[in-house]
């Protein structure tokens, strides 16, 4: 029970929105496989017996020891065993600590390296997260200057072109996604708490840096976003106010991309009725989840208190369906 309810809570989707439902998978962002005892075979397993194909491990890079890929024997003995159950391992690249990309000298490009260097070693992996969650001071720090201005979205956009540039030199084929994007942000310069950007301004921001540098090559093949509900109990069609993200407001999300890259070298989303061969940015969903409520019978197996309120089981299960 416990093992089925986490990998539920952690369950994200890879949505070809252009394809239709026939082109979306599902999977776990969960790295459990990669540090259980047996190198994942039972977790692997778990996964295929629920019809889950994917995988998407966290891989960090530190800044301190900028070419040694961390916890690669964990990655070694864990890659075979979702080899050889099917699963499809999705590496998410980056950095351990929110301010290594600034306070690192050539920080930028040193992870770009480390990325290529991780899947050099694993080219079984064909898709790969660059950065995560740039929008907020947790994954990257900082998020405006002394000014008031906001500057995360300009290290992020080139911390993705060097990301792409170094992936793609190593296998062109590999699909490389932007971003991680959180669903949430303040727009705050003098919040008391978690100043961050909201998404759409984060892309603003991404959008005003790519077309300042003067690049003619993409950044991304897709884009990743976080849609988590704004509160544990709101169903996915509740969604979040303008200039917040949720899983209903995509139709939001791609006007943002668009607004930041229309007549640029990156590509969009496909719009409605359009036959073109693209190629066409897609949308996915690599986090998303639901706090559930403990079954009676396994209450004394855990420990502390809820910090939101929880779903019964039948709930979460109808909200992650959907």
């Amino acid at each position: 029970m416990w093992r089925i309810t986490a990998v539920l809570a952690c369950a994200c989707a890879a949505l070809t929105l252009a394809g239709g439902a026939s082109g979306t998978t599902f999977g776990v962002a969960d790295d459990a496989g990669k540090y259980a005892d047996d190198s994942g075979g039972t977790f692997f397993h778990m996964l295929t017996d629920l019809g889950m194909t994917e995988d998407r491990m966290a891989v960090f890079w530190d800044s301190s020891q900028p070419t040694t890929i961390v916890d690669q024997a964990f990655l070694d003995r864990s890659m075979p065993q979702a080899m050889r159950r099917g699963i499809e391992v999705i590496f998410s690249i980056y950095p351990q600590k929110a301010r290594f990309l600034v306070d690192t000298p050539n920080g930028i490009q040193l992870f770009a390296q480390y990325a290529a260097r991780v899947v050099q070693r694993y080219p079984y992996v064909r898709k790969v997260i660059c950065l995560n969650e740039g929008n907020q001071p947790r994954f990257h720090q900082p998020q405006f200057d002394d000014a008031g201005k906001g500057i995360s979205g300009y290290v992020q956009e080139q911390a993705m072109a060097a990301c792409y540039d170094a992936v793609k030199a190593v296998d062109p084929k590999i699909t490389v996604i932007a971003f991680g994007v959180s669903p949430r942000g303040n727009d705050d310069f003098e919040a008391s708490s978690n100043v961050s950007h909201s998404p759409i301004r984060f892309l603003e921001e991404v959008g005003e840096a790519y077309r300042a540098s003067g690049r003619t090559k993409p950044i991304a093949d897709e884009v990743s976003i976080h849609c988590y509900p704004n509160l544990n109990t709101d169903a996915p069609a509740i969604g979040y106010a303008w200039p917040k993200i949720g899983c209903a407001n995509f139709d939001r999300f791609k006007q943002a991309w668009w607004d930041a890259f229309h007549g640029t070298a990156q590509p969009l989303f496909r719009e409605a009725g359009e036959d073109g061969a693209g190629p066409y940015v897609h949308i996915y969903v690599d986090e998303v989840g639901y706090q559930a409520k403990i079954a009676p019978e396994k209450v004394a197996l855990y420990t502390g208190s809820e910090n939101v309120p929880a779903l019964d089981e039948a709930t979460q299960g109808n909200y992650t369906r959907s």
